[in-house]
């Protein structure tokens, strides 16, 4: 199908990252669960190196194979993931779905961290 100015439009409904991208509702929900991924690569990096293991078996055999760099490599999918999901979802489940995994993640990190400063192994 033709779009106004003779441009192909996709036919495709409900699948539109840009629309993501522009809505203020999806976006900041995306970008505090990127920033928390984020501190999630750093709670680990300082647990580990605090002396702690990882107990998540991908994650673990990501550290093993790559290294803590891996860490970083290893949410890029899970990124992208995010922002496909957010823009397949209908707009009120995208907005409920970001925040819940915003919540999630929090948990995650807080976890690390109170581990992390106890010192428990």
């Amino acid at each position: 199908m033709l779009a106004a100015g003779g441009r192909a439009r996709s036919t495709r409904a409900g699948f539109n990252v840009q629309r993501v991208l522009a809505d203020r509702s999806l976006r900041l929900p995306l970008t505090y669960f990127a920033a928390l991924q984020m501190l999630d690569v750093l709670s680990t990096i300082a647990g580990l190196l605090s002396g702690l293991r990882e107990l998540n078996p991908v994650t673990a055999d990501v550290i093993h194979r790559y290294g803590l760099g891996g860490l970083l490599i290893q949410k890029v999918p899970v990124l992208i993931g995010a922002l496909l999901a957010t823009a397949l979802l209908p707009r009120r489940l995208a907005v409920l779905a970001d925040r819940a995994a915003c919540a999630v993640m929090g948990v995650v990190l807080i976890g690390n961290v109170a581990l992390t400063v106890s010192g428990s192994h």
